[in-house]
């Protein structure tokens, strides 16, 4: 165990600024492949929090280990490069667009990390219901909702502040509803979809229609994997996979909706 944690505070004050891509890319491998290798399975914080978890120069580590990333932030606490200057118990906002049983079963990921969570759906009587009653009246209804999941029928409110967008519409209206709202959407803030497959409309990937809606680049990631709303929600044990063309999208992701019983792992 010492071993791993020497190695992970030398890890911790080498690491390269982003003018140098292709070091800082070996070394998030290599901080990976170390993680991997150690011992315990609690699951760690992240070196860095808020939104900078969802930029390309500075891109977070998945879920490790917890004994010996504290055990390095100590061994590197005299160094100025040391990680632990940050807050990445800092709660975040994330947005779920969505209020069906995988919306909430996804805001209960999230709220289980301590994240304030805000649910945009359509109806008010349902936005009142998990709001004063912290019930999803229409789905799901048997779970009791945590204080820190709200929702509103308002899409700018929703979105406003938020660090990650889960999508949780249908396949078929998501392309037409993000060219309806795009100007609601920040562009530089990862949408992580639970939908996915086709688009039957221009027979396109979902992730090629969603890019087309929007008409222009947009931090993207998808949800996928063997996975039921109703056992999510119960803390049934889930693995589940999200992908995204930059790794760091992906990790980001993995550290908002990880915990014991959801392990999302990336690819």
């Amino acid at each position: 165990m010492e071993d791993y944690t020497s190695k992970a505070a030398a890890l911790l004050v080498s690491k390269p600024s982003a003018s140098s891509p292709e070091l800082l890319s070996k070394w998030w491998s290599d901080w990976i492949t170390l993680g991997d290798m150690a011992s315990n399975s609690s699951p760690a914080p992240p070196p860095t929090s808020g939104k900078d978890l969802l930029k390309a120069e500075a891109p977070p580590p998945p879920t490790h280990w917890d004994g010996w990333w504290k055990s390095a932030l100590t061994t590197s606490a005299s160094s100025p490069t040391n990680a632990s200057s940050s807050s990445p118990s800092t709660p975040l906002k994330v947005t779920v667009w969505g209020g069906g049983a995988f919306g909430t079963a996804m805001a209960m990921c999230a709220s289980r990390n301590g994240h304030n969570v805000v649910m945009y759906v359509r109806d008010p009587i349902q936005a009142a219901s998990i709001n004063e009653k912290h019930v999803n009246s229409k789905y799901l209804s048997q779970f009791t909702l945590p204080p820190n999941i709200t929702a509103t029928t308002d899409l700018e409110t929703a979105n406003s502040g938020s660090a990650l967008f889960i999508h949780a519409l249908p396949c078929q209206l998501t392309p037409k509803w993000l060219a309806s709202n795009k100007h609601l959407i920040p562009e530089d803030v990862c949408i992580c979809s639970t939908a996915k497959g086709l688009y039957v409309e221009t027979r396109q990937l979902l992730g090629d229609a969603m890019l087309g809606a929007l008409e222009r680049p947009q931090p993207l990631a998808f949800l996928s994997g063997p996975s039921f709303a109703a056992e999510i929600m119960k803390g049934d044990p889930t693995a589940v996979v999200v992908a995204s063309q930059k790794l760091y999208h992906a990790t980001a992701v993995q550290k908002f909706l990880s915990n014991q019983a959801m392990r999302v792992y990336v690819r």
